[in-house]
This record gives structure tokens, sequence and C-alpha cells, in this order.
């Protein structure tokens, strides 16, 4: 079923949080934790108004009115909403080409996207976006931000050009005409905003940084002319009016609303996700309702004159480690922004430009990641590779197209390592086919390495015949099956015969839809009988050969993905699970479970029997198990019977070769242990009921007793269906075997 529509907009779940905002539980948390981000809200504000070309005042709304909205309808209790400075490049470039108007257009269609989003339920898509093009994309946009602050922080005039190019060749060209006051107020807020926030990371550093060069230049009586300030806000933003944008310009703003509504969402999962890792104990955060909450937020912003915002990540965190409990914590630092708009107002004319700006440098710095760069260049430099060219990208170019090109750089390398396939060639010994072992995705991408097997395929002797071995290919395109039909033919034409062994019907199906009149449908085979008749050959016992190739191929392909596994179980062995099963060849234990190597102690005999304990007959099943209980520690048995069971056959219906004495002997004793199966109409309901018994003969053990008393222990009977894989587990409430995938 899919996710179901909020209609309420998530009003009735979020019911129970509003209502624990008004208790007394947690209050001094939340307002510790309100107040310090608040602090850090004001002057972020102003920074983020300044760097997105609007004035200051829209800034300070936007975090009173989006921080609210969000604060209410978020899909976190603790995560704030507002500016933020991962958008401030973004809103300023729209301005510029847009104006106001046009950027309210974008916030709204922006805002409008995430509140559908939201009450869809899609929020989940936009986790989909590489990690890699994320960072890439903020650390870009870092590096511009840096770069377009540092005409205000040096007191240089405005450049004409905003691109980041034209903004560097800018301030190198009238680097002497730095203003000696605001470059001191820049560099003492950027140091202040990164040394202070290191050494006191619970102190609102960014407040700090704008409070004190504002008191200076209040107490100096500086206007103007001394050095460049920020200004009064004497007046509410205006309304935005939308019909002064030209309808020509609709396209351009509805992909600049696209855009915005990507950066919104990536920085809002980004950051919830970051104040989940920081507060484990906090419910999982909702991110369709935090998308709602944004939506809603932006909505209501943009019709108020104010700037689009996002679930900011400094303030989110800061309210996380300061100790936030409840929704009150967002609200109380709305409250702390609305009240310092009022009280300190007047003070803000008196904040210089170069203070403002050089805390967006600090946040520039940290937005670069450099070190986050630096941990992906020595882990995955393929991840790293994208990141780089993802930034660059964005600087040398412009946000959409950097932010397409990372995107599309990940899903190549991603496609590149879905299509890994290995093609390893054993030549014939004897009479034993030679064989190709195909593995992986044999696609487009596999057409190099099929070619370079086309000269060693022509040069094979063809009496012994051909084997293409495709039971480890996950998928093939129609590049890849012309490629290796190709070899099939070059072998064919010097009169040689192809077999394709293929178990998957998927495999199947896509070579004969990839065929065009290739007569593959008789090359198909399932197992040796099949390729004994399509090379006409007698049957052959190359078993010897086939277990050498299984460590051959075992070495080349998965030896290196085990070999921490397989290092660590060098040292020993530490099964969660002892499996009792038959000693039949279609029991595949580690295929049915998906367990890796070391997860299992696996015991098999014919008919997956164990003595019960005291029984007379020699027990090396009762002995594994002592050993795997009290020895090894398993907190799991699982006793596996299956279907068309030759054991439980032979017991059932007493029919054992008479000069196979071995075997007679094993009846007899395995007769007592399997009990009476005379009464089953069916050799499998025999097996069944053999499978349940069992599970009473491990209970007989002290050592199981000893562990299922202290609720160490499980024992369980399963039953495998060798004709349909289906794998069901006893439940003895129900008295019948229940099917896994519905338990």
């Amino acid at each position: 079923m899919g996710t179901p529509v909020r209609a309420d907009l998530g009003a009735r779940a979020l019911g129970p949080q509003w209502r624990a905002m008004f208790s007394r539980a947690h209050v001094l948390d939340d307002v510790r934790a309100g107040l310090t981000v608040g602090l850090i809200a004001v002057p972020l504000a102003l920074a983020i108004a300044l760097a997105s070309d609007v004035p200051p005042g829209v800034g300070l709304l936007s975090a009173v009115v989006g921080g609210l909205v969000c604060a209410l309808f978020g899909g976190s209790r603790i995560a704030v909403g507002g500016p933020a400075a991962a958008l401030a490049v973004l809103i300023g470039q729209i301005v510029d080409v847009h104006q106001l108007e046009g950027l309210a257009v974008v916030a709204l269609i922006a805002g409008g996207l995430q509140l559908l989003t939201g009450v869809l339920g899609y929020a989940r898509w936009m986790r989909v976006v590489p990690v890699s093009v994320v960072h890439g994309f903020t650390a870009g946009i870092g590096v511009l931000l840096l770069v377009g602050q540092l005409p205000r922080v040096l007191g240089l005039p405005a450049p004409d050009e905003s691109h980041a190019l034209d903004v560097a060749v800018h301030v190198g060209n009238y680097l002497h005409w730095a203003h000696p006051t605001a470059s001191a107020v820049g560099a003492f807020a950027l140091l202040t905003t990164l040394a202070l926030g290191r050494l006191v990371p619970k102190a609102p550093a960014a407040f700090v940084a704008v409070l004190l060069p504002a008191l200076l230049v209040y107490g100096m009586g500086w206007t103007e002319s001394d050095v460049p300030l920020v200004g009064a806000i004497t007046t509410l933003p205006a309304l935005p009016e939308l019909s002064l944008v030209p309808l020509d310009m609709l396209p351009r703003l509805v992909v600049d609303g696209l855009v915005l509504y990507a950066v919104i969402s990536l920085e809002s999962v980004l950051t919830t996700d970051a104040v989940q890792r920081k507060r484990p104990d906090e419910p999982t955060v909702d991110h369709d309702q935090e998308l709602i909450g944004l939506g809603l937020g932006n909505l209501i912003t943009t019709l108020l004159g104010g700037i689009p915002l996002t679930t900011v990540y400094s303030r989110s965190t800061q309210a996380a480690e300061t100790g936030a409990r409840t929704r009150r914590a967002a609200v109380v630092q709305v409250i702390v922004v609305a009240a310092a708009a009022f009280v300190l107002g007047p003070l803000v004319a008196h904040v210089p430009v170069a203070a403002v700006a050089g805390v967006l440098l600090a946040v520039a710095i940290r937005m670069t990641s450099p070190r986050y760069f630096l941990e992906l260049w020595r882990n995955a430099r393929v991840e790293a590779f994208v990141f780089l060219v993802t930034a660059v990208a964005i600087v040398g170019l412009d946000l959409v197209a950097g932010f397409q090109l990372g995107v599309v750089l990940a899903l190549v390398v991603a496609s590149m390592r879905l299509a890994r396939s290995s093609a390893l060639l054993i030549k014939s010994e004897g009479d034993v086919p030679h064989t190709v072992a195909l593995s992986g995705a044999v696609t487009f991408l596999s057409a190099p390495r099929l070619d370079r097997l086309k000269a060693r395929v022509g040069r094979l002797t063809f009496e012994p015949g051909l084997v293409f071995d495709l039971r480890h290919v996950t998928s093939i395109d129609a590049t890849g099956a012309n490629h290796l039909l190709e070899l099939a033919r070059i072998f064919t034409s010097r009169g040689g015969k192809v077999a394709l062994l293929a178990a998957g019907q998927s495999i199947r199906e896509q070579l004969l839809g990839f065929a065009r009149g290739a007569d593959v449908e008789k090359m198909l085979a399932t197992g040796d009988a099949d390729i004994d008749a399509i090379l006409s050959r007698s049957r052959t016992d190359h078993a010897r050969r086939r277990l050498r190739d299984g460590v051959k191929r075992f070495q080349s392909e998965m030896r290196e993905h085990l070999s921490p596994v397989l290092n660590q179980l060098a040292a020993g062995q530490q099964p969660h699970t002892l499996f009792l099963t038959c000693a039949d060849s279609r029991v595949a234990t580690e295929l049915i479970t998906g367990s890796q190597p070391g997860e299992l102690f696996v015991v098999r005999n014919i008919g997956a029997l164990l003595p019960p304990f005291g029984h007379d007959t020699l027990n090396d099943e009762g002995a594994a198990l002592e050993y795997a209980v009290r020895v090894l520690g398993v907190k799991n048995i699982v006793v596996c019977g299956h279907s068309e069971c030759g054991a439980i056959t032979a017991l059932k219906t007493g029919k054992i070769p008479e000069d196979l004495t071995a075997l007679r002997y094993w009846a007899k004793g395995a007769a007592e242990i399997a009990g009476e199966l005379e009464s089953f109409p069916t050799v499998d309901d025999a097996a069944r009921a053999v499978t349940v018994r069992q599970v009473e003969h491990f209970r007989s053990y002290p050592v199981v007793q000893e562990r299922v008393a202290a609720g160490e222990l499980n024992v369980s009977a399963w039953f495998y269906d060798v004709e349909t894989a289906e794998v069901a587990e006893y439940q003895p409430t129900e008295e019948r075997f229940v099917p896994i995938d519905e338990l």
C-alpha cells in the first residue's frame, strides 16, 4: 500500500506534540536552547538578507514567520527553519535577474511543490540524490558565497558582474582601495565566529561577532562615511506584486522554482538526518511532514514579502546540542528573533556591513567542507571526484548546470558499478567442454571485455564444445546479448557446438528476446544433462573439473569481496545458528538463507535426523549440538526438512536395495528416530511430521533445556519445498507450517 495522503497537513498526528509545548516538562531545556539559537539567528538573518540582495528587514521577517510555521508543522521536534546561507547565492541570482517580484513567483512554485510532495508522501525520493553531489553543491555555493562577500568585508565598491571569477578579478583590481576599518571589522567577525564557535560550541558566536562591532560603532559615533553600515530597519517588507512579472519570463521562473525546490528539500533532508544522528533518542524524523512545514512556511512567508527558507543546519544542530526537547525551543527562538528586531532595531543601524559579511565568510568556509572532501579522497576517490566536479561546475558555470552535471556524473559512476561483470575463459581438459564463466551485468559496458575474448575463442579446439556459464549473470541488455551471441557464432562457424547454461528464467527470456533470428532456444541449458544433449555427448563426468572451476571463480570474483569476513573468521567462528538439514544436494543452505561464511553451523545427514538425548545410536549430531550450544553459543537452532525427500521415502516404503548394507543398517536406527510414518498420505506429509518431531528431540538435551529456559535459545522447524523454493516455519499455536514471507 502507498503512503496515505495527508489532507489535514499532518495536524492530527502533530496534536500530542503541540500539547507538549504547554506542559511544564523540559521548560528550562527548551528555553535555554531557544535563547541560544535565537541569538544565532538574528545576525545570520541579517547576513543572509545582505547576501541575497534584499533589505535586512526581509531576513528578520522570514526568520520569524517562516521559523514559527516550521516549528509548528515540521517533521522534527527540534529542527529549526529559516533563511539559510545555502540559499543566499541562489536567491541573490534570482533577484538580480527577476527582481523581488520574480523571486516571489519562484518561492511560491518551490513552496507549492514542497507542500504537494509532503502531502502525497514522496519525500523519500529526495534521498536518492547522491550525498557526494549534495555536499559538492553546498561546497560550490560556499565558494560563491565566500567570493561574493569579499568586497563587503574589504569595504570595496560592489562589482558590476556577480560571477565568481568577475568578483575575484574585481577584488584583485581594487584591493589597494580596501577600507582599513571595514577590513579590520570583517577580520574580527570572521575570526570570532570561527574561534568562539570552536572554543565554546554552545556560545552564540555569530551574535557576538556582530554585536561588539555594532557597539563600537555606536560608542565611537561612526557614520556611513567612516564604515559602511547595514542601516536601520524602518519599514516592514512590501508585499510582492506578482502582476509585475512578465509572462515571457515564466518558463525561466519555473526552472528556477524547480531548482529552489530541490535545494531546499535536499538541505532539509540532510539537516534533519544530522539532527537525528546527534539526538538518536528523538523520534524518527518524518521527512514528509518536514516538507509540509517548509511548504507552508515558504508560501506564507513569500506572501508577506519574505525570502525562501529551509531547515537550517547550523541552528538545528545547535538546538540539538543545547538540549532542545520539544517544539517549544523553536518557538522560543522565533520570539527571541522578533524581540531582537524590536529591542535591538535601532542598534541594527550601527551594524557594519563588514561584520555581517565576516560572519558569512565563516559560514561559507564551513560550507566548503574541506575535511569532508579529504575523508572522501582517502576512502572513496570516485565520490570525491563527483564532489569536486560538482563544486567546480557550480563555481565555473552556474547552480543548475553544476547540479545537473553532478547528478549525471554520479549516475554514470553508479551505472558502471552496477554493470561490473567478469568473464573467465577456462579451456578444455580431456573431453570436458571449454567454459566461459560470466557474472554480473552483461551490458554495453561489458562489450570491451567480451570483445577481448574473440581471438581466444577463435583459437579454441572445437571438438569438446563450448559452454557459456550464465548462472551468475544478473541482467543482460541487447548489446551484451549481441556480443555474447557473436562469440557463440565464432565458435559454431568452425564446426563447434555451444550451450548457454542459464538457470534464471529472466536471463533465458532476455536472451530469446534479443536473439533476432539466432537459434538460441536450442542452445539453452539448465544443467549437465542439457549440456550433454546440446553438445551431442554421452553423459560425461566432469565433477572434479566443475569443482576446480568453482574454486577458481570463487578466488577471482568473491575472495577479495569476502576478505574482511575471512580475515575475521581466521581467528575463530561465532555462528548465530545451528542448522540441521538433509544431505540432499537440492537443499542449498547458504543460498536459501542468504547467509555469509561464519553465520551457520551446518549439520547435514540423511533425512535431517537427530537422536533424542540418551539414544544408544552413535550420535554425531548430538555431539555437534552440544558443541554448538555450549562452546559456540549459538542463539538459534533450525531443523529443516524438505519435499521429495529420498530418506523419508525409504523409511516410509521400506524399499531399500538388499546389497546396500550400510544404508539398511542406517534405516534401522533412523526408523526409530523418525517415528511412525505409514499413516501419512504422502511422503511430504511424513517429512513435515518428522521435521517437527526433531524439535522435541533437540529439546530433550540438557544444554538446550538450560538455554531455552534462560531465554537465550530458540528452536524452530522449517520445511523447504524443492520445486517452488518456498520455505515455511512450523507454528505450534496453529499446528501448521506457515510460509516465512507471511510471518
